[in-house]
């Protein structure tokens, strides 16, 4: 009997023991699974787009001819063929003593000028004189007073002096020979400034507005690319009906001359590659419609999105014409074990200390 009463105790205490356990397990709440996913971001890429190579031609940007605006001997040329000059620095001298005397001329009646226009002035003030000999003494100070600026102009330009920072092209004149006003005596390249020169054929042309971006490559420099910005495109054919289309070049502080030759390589965006492009494992159907799982950074959870296809190229790639934009994030594996607003989380990218991205 007793034996009897110990084995109920038992199973008892392994009954209330089993009970409290239940309902230990029943109050544990257990968290909400966050999903780490692969996510591709959709986004427009030059190697979207149409893709156009032409030859071009490095030139200079600016070739000014220099020339005096005032005649006279040359007497010093300071500068030879092939030269670099700094801006501001002296090209050309002519022979100054005729302007200097000229000057001093002109300074001179502009003194007695300005003392006559003072006194018939004052004179006037007290009525001592009319008011047209008054008047005549302020038109002949006017003019005396424009002489000699133009005195000062005069002498000044018998001076050249550089305009920009460039390499003489050509030189026309010798030293000592009388040159007249606006005959020119040196061409000056501005090599800081250089320049691509393209030709386009018809067609090319009339596909101009959808330029989007160019850049060029020199054979001289394989491993470079540099970038080109379109100053512009003629609207009207030279002799052999092509299309004069100019192009800036960022030099990246390479020594690259006219006459060089680059590759320029010129990217059109038509309708066609207007279309966004994801992987296909990005996109799942459901009832006859498509769709894509589009990430929300905010509340780290993903929203399907209804997407319109175009095509499927050999890639991989789905071309959408409607439900994505560019920037936006997207589940690209596994989407077909995703429910509206499952917490998610980005896949880590795999660097070269992170093996596996399990770090």
């Amino acid at each position: 009997m007793k034996k009897m009463k110990i084995a109920k105790m038992i199973v008892f205490t392994l009954l209330l023991s089993l009970s409290m356990l239940a309902c230990k397990e029943k109050s544990v709440i257990k968290p909400e699974m966050i999903r780490p996913v692969k996510v591709f971001k959709v986004e427009v890429k030059p190697s979207n787009y149409l893709k156009k190579v032409f030859t071009g031609l490095v030139k200079e940007s600016r070739e000014v001819k220099l020339a005096f605006q005032a005649p006279g001997p040359l007497v010093n040329l300071n500068v030879d063929e092939g030269k670099f000059v700094k801006k501001g620095e002296i090209i050309a001298v002519l022979d100054e003593r005729d302007y200097q005397v000229q000057l001093e001329s002109a300074n001179a009646n502009y003194e007695n000028a300005k003392l006559q226009a003072k006194r018939y002035s004052a004179l006037y003030e007290k009525r001592s004189t009319s008011k047209s000999v008054h008047d005549q003494m302020q038109a002949a100070y006017k003019l005396a007073k424009a002489q000699k600026v133009a005195a000062e102009n005069a002498l000044k330009d018998t001076r050249i002096y550089a305009p920009f920072s460039g390499y003489v092209q050509s030189m026309f004149v010798e030293n000592f020979e009388k040159v007249g006003a606006g005959q020119p005596i040196i061409s000056l390249l501005d090599l800081n400034h250089l320049e691509l020169v393209v030709a386009l054929s018809e067609n090319d042309f009339l596909q101009y507005k959808y330029f989007t971006k160019f850049h060029c490559k020199f054979e001289q420099f394989p491993t470079k690319t540099f970038d080109l910005d379109l100053i512009d495109i003629e609207k009207k054919p030279n002799g052999d009906n092509f299309y004069r289309m100019r192009l800036a070049i960022n030099l990246k502080n390479v020594h690259i001359v006219p006459g060089m030759v680059a590759s320029v390589s010129t990217y059109l965006k038509t309708k066609e590659n207007e279309l966004q492009k994801v992987p296909s494992a990005s996109v799942f159907s459901e009832k006859g419609k498509s769709y894509v799982w589009k990430l929300n950074c905010a509340k780290n959870c993903v929203e399907r999105k209804e997407v319109k296809l175009n095509s499927f190229d050999s890639e991989g790639m789905i071309s959408i014409e409607k439900g994505v934009s560019n920037g936006d994030l997207i589940v690209s594996a596994g989407v077909h074990s995703l429910k509206e607003g499952q917490k998610v989380k980005m896949l880590s990218k795999k660097t070269n200390s992170n093996i596996g991205g399990q770090l």
